[in-house]
C-alpha cells in the first residue's frame, strides 16, 4: 500500500527535528522522499508514495511535496515549524509500515547529511531514471515506477556485490 507523499515528507521532517538537523530546502526534502521511494520499490515491489514523480530541471520532483512546501523555499527555516496546516497528514498507517520505516531510517542515515546540491547531483547522473526519462520524453515528464525500481534494485545489487568482494 502506498502512502501520501506529504506524509512521507513529514516523517523526514520529524527525523530532522529529532536529530537537530533541520531540512531548510524543499528540494532536499523532495530528493529524500524520492530516494526512499526508490529503495522501497526495489525492496517491496510496491510504491512508497501515491504521488507521481516528474522530471524537472533540478532532478526528480514530487509535485505534491513541492506544492505543499514551495512557500518555504529560501526562507532558511526548519520546515516542521511552519507546516502546521499539514498536520492531518501525520495520521495514517505509515508508522505501522515496518519496511517503510526501515527504508526511511536508512535513507535519512545515509543521505540526510547531504546538501540539496549533492542530492540533485546524485539524481542527475547518467543512467538514472531522471536522466533516461529526460532523454526519451523531455522535462516535465512522469518517471515510471518500473524505471525507478529497476535503478534502485540494481544499485542495491551493486552494493551487495561490492561488500562480498571486500
Amino acid at each position: 500500500m502506498s502512502h501520501n507523499s506529504i506524509r512521507v515528507a513529514n516523517d523526514f521532517l520529524v527525523r530532522a527535528e529529532q536529530d537537530k538537523k533541520p531540512i531548510v530546502s524543499v528540494l532536499k526534502l523532495i530528493k529524500l522522499v524520492y530516494i526512499a521511494h526508490g529503495y522501497y520499490l526495489a525492496m517491496s515491489d510496491k510504491p512508497l508514495i501515491s504521488g507521481k514523480v516528474e522530471t524537472w530541471k533540478h532532478g526528480p520532483v514530487i509535485p505534491d511535496v513541492y506544492e505543499a512546501f514551495e512557500n518555504q523555499i529560501g526562507l532558511n527555516l526548519p520546515l516542521l515549524q511552519v507546516e502546521t496546516r499539514l498536520r492531518r497528514f501525520y495520521e495514517g498507517d505509515l508508522a505501522d509500515d515496518k519496511t517503510a520505516q526501515t527504508v526511511m531510517g536508512r535513507v535519512w542515515q545515509v543521505y540526510g547529511g547531504f546538501s540539496r546540491q549533492q542530492l540533485s547531483d546524485i539524481t542527475h547522473q547518467h543512467s538514472t531514471p531522471w536522466h533516461k526519462t529526460v532523454a526519451k520524453h523531455g522535462l516535465y515528464s512522469v518517471i515510471k515506477n518500473s524505471l525507478i525500481k529497476k535503478y534502485y534494485r540494481d544499485k542495491m545489487k551493486d552494493v551487495a556485490e561490492a561488500r562480498r568482494k571486500s
